[in-house]
């Protein structure tokens, strides 16, 4: 043995001596014994005063904790705990006495039971959960979700937030839970997320199967996941956990009628901010059958943030309502969008508004063919609203809750829950702002609406510290089971801790008095309208879907009746006893705290031997060492009552090794772990760990002991160790852009090269670099020791020529471009396959020269030559033009460089006079022009027709043009050089003549005053050739009188008329008449003169 390892044990073996005689005076004569009394349990109807005093024996420190919590009085710990409890429930109070190392504890319960309740049908009832494994913790419990299930059960979500009692207090992560809660109040079974570290049970829905889907938010162990699905058995027996993509929040599920499931929430853009939604359509086992996102962002319009907030199936198509919120104010907007089941696509929008700018559309339902839509908005005076829609979302009818004068801050919707038989429930809470203190107080109103949308009665629950509603569900009954944010008056520092549960019946009573009143709200007609949206992102995308491992466990549910509070006569269950056993021989007693007459059942896991049993006092053995549970339920419970103890027992001696003597590198660190199982650990430096921290060389030494006082000692020596340079790397010269490899061996660790300057790492040993200037690379590792080793190596560049070929070019077509690689060299190599330093090239295509200079260094440079072909220009053949119509030339529209012939460089050039013109265009340099002689300029025909002309009315009149030319064209469509008009009018007409020139002249023709005549013919041929086939006068003025006959040679009248303008067709009762002389006599009175008489023959001809 080492010098040192001999003096070491020396001084261990005494310091042992020392310490251990110390433990056993100390465990031997402290005789440390927690007391107080009264000793018993105290369990009363009614409030309560008592006083506890402690009277523990071998004390030198005293701490009471009241509900876990430090008590103290004027700021020092009292002898004597004073307790007044005027609520109904159970309050711990623990004696905590110390004594150098030596700690005990008494405890005993203060239960106030309250006057138990006759009817078994509870209205109102408080919840808490409550874990007996962690004896330091208080549960702060936050409800989320309740729905009622195929057996008439209610499923109950939230999380659970534990309260950790040591150092002062402090909240701790949340953990989810689910509660299966009977009709009459009991609970069938209770679990949490045993595993996690994060989770919130948002919400929990009973599938078609009878099976339970909750939606969970937070992260699982090893996962990191933020949203998934878990799926229960309605045993609570768990099925499976999916995980699903995390850019998103999770907010809704919903079942259609084929079982598959429906999921949505925002989507989390990469700035966090939620800019849309994304919904995926998953199977009865949560995997993916489509999924959709629908976005905007900042820039695309006004309202970008989109939550979504409820599902409604139809059918084939899916409803998702919610709201978005607008980028320049706080305000948001209800909308509702409808997609396709089978794919998810998208068939329409609507954004809606109340013109409250604080619209929320919280759930629908669809009744009546018609979806009836729940809102939220931020209006103090009608915080509630809802409205129908047809499936295109058009608004049918809306109506909302005016409170009147309660006006109500940061109103909340639950949810509308619908009555089988018609019409549905409806409860909302708010908060009213008071002048005195508090300054708030809580208003939870439901009402019941009729089919025909009025109120059949309203109830209003309530007080400054009262429960407020969150959810709410249909009961068996046909009347409504709320879900409330409860208030604990036992615990007021922790907040709410407990949610409650109460149910009305169809006509709105409940069993007993609970602070309900009847309320004065009004239901009212109001106006909501609606635009359409659009999705700037309408898309589909690959959501990530995982298994996730997760485990249940069973918890313990405490409930307390309300109007006026109770709790069961068997509340109480709690056992006391030593928490560490050292002797597997001996019998460990543990008393049992309930109330008297109420069983209970034991079980223990397989170390533990139950030996006896009675009512306060359980005797058991263990029979192996390790950590063992004892457990106890109440039996025959309402509730998940029980309360357990980790036991640890009899430990054996562990061994401790601190490992072989060893050397420790400069600037390195060794841990020492002196084990697990030890109860205390002392290093050479009094420190208490079980790892202890070497950065220098020496000796260390280590004594542990475990529970049962069984001592182990150990020591190691470190010594220093020297870095190591390993001289492996050369010095390298090289060509610039011409790389090295540098390779040390890869036994070692955590490699690190320097600098990282043009720098690749092939893999941690070998790295390939590249310098443009002199570089000294550096290398430092570990080796196995855990020591530095180094090396270097410089890497120097030779001079080489720089070549250049120029930029890219463009030559014309036909044309030739030198390439010039520099004279400097011997030893030229271009991708024509020359040699010489110059070459010529008139081809289009990529030239490249590698030239090598006397250190064999490489330089290469590239040009790309195109080809520019000669640009085409024409203006056209010489020609004359006509006075009244310029020539426009033109520049095509693919030369941006050219010049006319007047300097002008504008694209466009206007020739009104004879003469030559020409135009230079230029293209890459390449020129093109042309010219065009402007002969002559013809003058254009005029005055070939007269401008104006008087007629008679329904005379015909000619209008003729003056001249002769090569083509007409009248307005009337007429393309001779006259025409007939017989009505005044405008009358144009455009004549070419014979150099094409064209040119357009105008008629005014007016009536004049003309002698006023009517006219018979003598003959008429009705024969339906469009031609003179009715016997009618030709009249040139109105007429103010007129009556015509036609008369046969027997003098028979055959024809009659009123109107000048309805003639004889030759027909008599549709029989065309024969050729013949017929006799006529008309009667007649132009407007403003007498009347007159003619009469004459005329003859029918055929």
């Amino acid at each position: 043995m080492n010098n040192h390892k001999i003096k070491l044990s020396l001084f261990l073996v005494l310091l042992l001596l020392f310490y251990f005689s110390k433990c056993i005076a100390q465990n031997n004569n402290c005789n440390l014994k927690a007391l107080i009394t009264p000793q018993r349990d105290t369990i009363v109807v009614d409030s309560i005063t008592t006083s506890f005093i402690n009277i523990s024996q071998g004390a030198t420190s005293v701490k009471w904790l009241l509900d876990g919590i430090d008590y103290y009085f004027n700021g020092r710990i009292p002898d004597t705990l004073n307790v007044y409890l005027n609520n109904v429930g159970i309050r711990k109070i623990e004696l905590v006495v110390t004594n150098g190392n030596c700690i005990d504890t008494a405890r005993c319960f203060v239960v106030v039971t309250g006057k138990q309740h006759q009817k078994k049908a509870f209205s109102n009832l408080s919840f808490g959960i409550y874990d007996p494994d962690f004896r330091k913790q208080i549960h702060i419990n936050n409800p989320y979700h309740i729905t009622g299930s195929i057996n008439k059960d209610f499923i109950i979500s939230g999380s659970s937030q534990l309260y950790t009692v040591p150092n002062g207090g402090r909240l701790n992560s949340e953990i989810g839970f689910i509660a299966d809660v009977t009709e009459d109040g009991c609970i069938n079974w209770a679990k949490s997320l045993s595993d996690s570290y994060y989770s919130i049970i948002k919400f929990s829905k009973k599938t078609l199967d009878n099976d339970i889907l909750s939606v969970c938010s937070g992260a699982l162990p090893n996962n990191g996941a933020t949203n998934y699905i878990i799926r229960t058995s309605s045993q609570g027996v768990k099925l499976w956990a999916k995980a699903y993509d995390q850019n998103f929040t999770m907010s809704v599920l919903q079942e259609d009628s084929f079982e598959n499931i429906i999921v949505a929430g925002s989507f989390d853009d990469p700035n966090g901010l939620k800019t849309g939604f994304s919904i995926s359509k998953l199977d009865k086992n949560g995997n993916k059958l489509w999924s959709k996102i629908f976005r905007n962002d900042l820039l695309y319009n006004s309202f970008p943030f989109t939550f979504p907030i409820n599902i409604l199936t139809i059918g084939n198509y899916y409803y998702v309502s919610g709201f978005t919120s607008k980028i320049t104010s706080s305000g948001t907007y209800g909308f509702i969008c409808k997609l396709n089941a089978i794919d998810g696509s998208m068939k329409w929008t609507k954004k809606y508004t109340d013109g409250s700018f604080g619209m929320q559309i919280r759930d629908m339902h669809f009744i009546n063919n018609q979806i009836l839509a729940n809102v939220t908005s931020n209006d103090v005076k009608t915080a509630q609203s809802f409205f129908y829609i047809d499936t295109l979302g058009n608004v049918l009818k809306s109506f909302k809750i005016n409170t009147g004068s309660l006006l109500l801050e940061s109103p909340f919707s639950t949810n509308i829950t619908t009555i089988p038989s018609g019409g549905f429930y409806l409860s909302f809470y708010g908060k009213e702002l008071l002048n005195l203190q508090p300054g708030y107080q809580y208003h939870s109103i439901t009402l019941k609406i009729s089919p025909q949308n009025t109120i059949n009665w309203q109830k209003q629950f309530g007080d400054y510290n009262r429960d407020y509603y969150l959810s709410s569900t249909i009961n068996v009954s046909g009347g409504i089971t709320t879900l409330a944010a409860g208030y604990n008056p036992l615990n007021t520092l922790l907040g709410s801790d407990n949610f409650v549960v109460t149910k009305i019946d169809s006509l709105g009573n409940t069993n007993d008095y609970c602070n309900f009143y009847q309320s004065s709200h009004t239901l009212q007609s109001t106006s909501i309208s609606f635009t359409s949206q659009t999705w700037k992102t309408d898309s589909s995308f690959i959501a990530s879907i995982i298994d996730v491992p997760y485990n249940w466990q069973d918890v313990s549910i405490f409930r307390r009746w309300l109007c006026p509070q109770s709790i069961d006569t068997c509340s109480l269950l709690g056992i006391d006893g030593p928490e560490e056993v050292c002797d597997l021989k001996k019998v460990y007693s543990y008393r049992i705290h309930k109330s008297p007459g109420c069983g209970f059942n034991v079980s223990g896991s397989s170390g533990i031997t139950i030996l006896s049993q009675t009512d306060s006092i359980l005797k058991v053995s263990f029979n192996s060492p390790g950590i063992h549970k004892l457990k106890i339920a109440l039996a025959n419970s309402c509730a998940l009552i029980t309360d357990s103890l980790l036991i640890t027992a009899a430990p054996k001696s562990y061994l401790l090794s601190l490992g072989r003597d060893t050397s420790i590198c400069a600037g390195s660190t060794i841990i020492l772990n002196a084990g697990n199982g030890f109860a205390s650990y002392k290093w050479q430096d009094g420190s208490t760990s079980q790892f202890f921290k070497v950065k220098q060389p020496g000796i260390f030494f280590v004594t542990a002991i475990d529970s049962c006082n069984n001592i182990a000692i150990d020591s190691i020596m470190i010594s220093p160790t020297l870095p190591t340079y390993l001289g492996i790397l050369k010095n390298s010269k090289i060509c610039l852009s011409d790389t090295v490899t540098f390779q040390i061996p890869s036994v070692y660790s955590n490699y690190s090269w320097t600098p990282s300057y043009n720098l690749i790492n092939i893999s941690t040993s070998i790295i390939k670099v590249f310098p443009t200037v002199a570089t000294t690379y550096t290398v430092k590792a570990i080796d196995n020791r855990g020591c530095i080793v180094s090396d270097s190596a410089i890497v120097s560049i030779l001079s080489s020529q720089s070549v250049f070929l120029g930029n890219d070019t463009v030559i014309c077509k036909g044309d030739s471009l030198q390439l010039n690689a520099g004279s400097t060299s011997n030893n030229y190599v271009w991708s024509t396959g020359s040699t010489t330093p110059k070459i010529t090239v008139s081809q289009a295509g990529n030239y490249s020269v590698v030239v090598t200079d006397t250190n064999s260094c490489k330089s290469k440079d590239t040009i790309t030559v195109f080809i520019q072909p000669i640009p085409y220009l024409s203006l056209g053949n010489d020609t004359s033009i006509c006075a009244n119509k310029p020539l426009i030339l033109t520049v095509p529209n693919n030369y941006t460089s050219f010049l006319w012939s007047n300097g002008s460089t504008n694209r466009k050039l206007t020739i009104t006079n004879k003469g030559l013109y020409w135009l230079t265009i230029n293209a890459y340099n390449c020129v093109a022009s042309d010219t065009i002689n402007i002969v002559s300029v013809n003058n254009f025909p005029s005055g070939f027709i007269s401008t104006k002309i008087l007629i008679c009315p329904y005379d015909p009149f000619i209008i003729a043009a003056k001249g002769v030319f090569v083509k007409y064209l009248w307005n009337t469509g007429d393309v001779s050089p006259t025409i007939t008009i017989n009505r005044a009018g405008i009358y144009s007409l455009k004549v070419t003549d014979t150099n094409g020139c064209d040119n357009t002249e105008y008629s005014i023709v007016q009536e004049k005053a003309c002698t006023k005549k009517i006219i018979f013919p003598n003959a008429f041929t009705p024969n339906n050739d469009g031609n003179n086939d009715v016997f009618k006068p030709f009249v040139s003025a109105p007429l103010s009188q007129y009556h015509l006959y036609i008369y046969n040679r027997y003098g028979q009248v055959l024809f009659e008329s009123n109107d000048s303008k309805n003639g004889w067709n030759g027909n008599i009762m549709g029989i065309p008449q024969q050729t013949g002389v017929y006799v006529w006599k008309a009667i007649y009175a132009f407007y403003g003169e007498d009347q007159n008489q003619l009469s004459g023959n005329f003859t029918l001809i055929k």
